[in-house]
């Protein structure tokens, strides 16, 4: 799960009898077009829009597509920030639109947002507080640039901090919950002293906490905020605005110690994305070990947050073989698999559940920057330099996040879905290919050997 010097896009391997076999909505980071792909590979479906995404859409129950919009001219060059919101009806048509995106305010809609079942929409923004007014809160002095930063071609002064709004279907802001509301000491507060090191530019400076992420529970009427350069995630009351439960990153909020070289202390999530609840209340989250001392990699986690413990892991016995240091996503299907999106190189890939899980799908995606597609994919179709809001190193066919519905899920119900074609005639069936179908099928019946095999003497992981 890797980046590779060469390798042939579309579907990789495809056991059909391991998979939860459904439909697969993509939308690829540089195309206006969201697409809803069979487990082969091919277009099922497609909504065409004004605007690339930002960063990824939901398949809503009614029908609708739920989608973020990516502006050209943010208020805000960092944090994946967007600018908006659409809902599209399956023809495509314009149900809603919602844009915040104010130059002079300096606020702008994150990438972050989430469906609620009352039809209203959670978001992510972004607010501006200049150094004065941080410094008066207790922020320690001298730790954010006096004349700002240039980022991306504009100047970014102070500090920049999440809110959350949610949305009505009118576009009327019904509920707000602001991170400035909630900076001190402690474990229900965000520590306004506690950031990055130096090293990591704007990360330890203008953009402080970053929330990458959120989703809602309807039973416990609580929301769960991802928060990437905390490499944490805390639930929030939508009740009363109380930060209730936080895991990750204890060194946060002074109850455990800070990683060092080589020591990864009492951190366990390292540049996490995309924590959501389970049916069971627990946390699935992506931990993308971004940065982590002893080395990245990435992991899907299972956290039991009555507990702490985590009862179920996804990991490669070879780290890097699985190592996404930016952005990605994962999604509980309805069979306990799991679907995997690996951002940087445009892979999707779903792993059974249980004590042994494995691969029984992927998929690489042939979209790339240009609009083009391909039916291979090189190392010379990476980023060279950071490109806008793009991380240099990453691939040109990427994408930020994948779900799958399965064929009985409502918002599919009386939809004509046989009418499948493939994405280029130049995308071939390679799971059912030579060498690809007998490499498969050693890749099954080989034993899944312990950690211990590859690490004697049970390494520290």
């Amino acid at each position: 799960m890797a980046g590779v010097h060469g390798i042939p896009t579309g579907v990789h391997r495809y056991f059909e009898d391991l998979c939860f076999n459904g439909f697969n909505l993509v939308p690829p980071y540089f195309s206006k077009e969201t697409f809803l792909l069979n487990m082969k590979g091919e277009i099922v479906h497609s909504w065409k829009s004004d605007y690339l995404p930002g960063l990824y859409a939901f398949l809503l129950e009614d029908g609708t597509l739920l989608r973020g919009i990516r502006l050209t001219d943010a208020a805000v060059r960092f944090a994946g920030v967007s600018g908006g919101f659409e809902r599209l009806d399956w023809e495509g048509n314009v149900l809603q639109r919602y844009i915040k995106n104010d130059p002079e305010t300096h606020e702008c809609l994150s990438h972050a947002f989430c469906p609620m079942p009352n039809g209203h929409t959670l978001v992510i923004c972004l607010e501006n507080k200049s150094n004065e007014e941080v410094y008066a809160r207790g922020r320690k002095p001298g730790t954010l640039p006096a004349e700002g930063t240039m980022i991306n071609g504009l100047l970014h002064q102070g500090l920049y901090l999440d809110y959350i709004m949610e949305i009505d279907r009118d576009n009327n802001v019904v509920w707000e919950w602001h991170l400035w509301d909630h900076v001190g000491p402690g474990p229900d507060q965000f520590d306004l002293n506690f950031r990055l090191p130096d090293t990591y530019g704007y990360y330890s400076t203008h953009d402080w906490v970053h929330f990458n992420n959120i989703d809602y529970d309807p039973v416990g009427d609580r929301i769960v905020a991802c928060c990437r350069n905390f490499s944490e995630f805390v639930i929030i009351d939508r009740k009363t605005g109380n930060i209730t439960y936080r895991w990750g990153n204890p060194c946060t909020h002074g109850a455990g110690r800070a990683p060092s070289y080589g020591d990864d202390g009492d951190e366990i999530l390292f540049g996490p994305h995309n924590a959501h609840f389970l049916p069971n209340g627990n946390i699935q989250v992506f931990d993308n070990g971004c940065q982590r001392p002893q080395g990245n990699r990435s992991r899907i986690l299972e956290v039991d947050i009555s507990t702490g413990n985590i009862v179920w892991e996804y990991k490669a016995h070879f780290p890097f073989n699985f190592c996404s240091p930016y952005q990605s996503s994962s999604q509980r299907l309805p069979n306990g698999n799991i679907l995997v999106c690996v951002s940087g190189p445009g892979q999707v890939f779903e792993v059974t559940g249980g004590a042994e899980p494995r691969v029984c799908w992927e998929f690489v995606s042939p979209w790339l920057y240009d609009g083009s597609v391909t039916n291979y994919l090189d190392d010379r179709d990476a980023f060279v330099d950071n490109v806008s809001l793009i991380q240099k190193g990453f691939l040109k066919n990427m994408i930020h996040r994948v779900y799958r519905y399965g064929p009985d899920f409502p918002g599919l119900r009386g939809k004509d879905l046989s009418h499948a074609r493939p994405i280029d005639p130049g995308i071939v069936h390679l799971w059912e290919m030579e060498p690809y179908k007998s490499g498969l099928a050693r890749a099954r019946n080989l034993p899944w050997p312990a950690p211990s095999t590859f690490f004697p003497g049970g390494k520290k992981d």
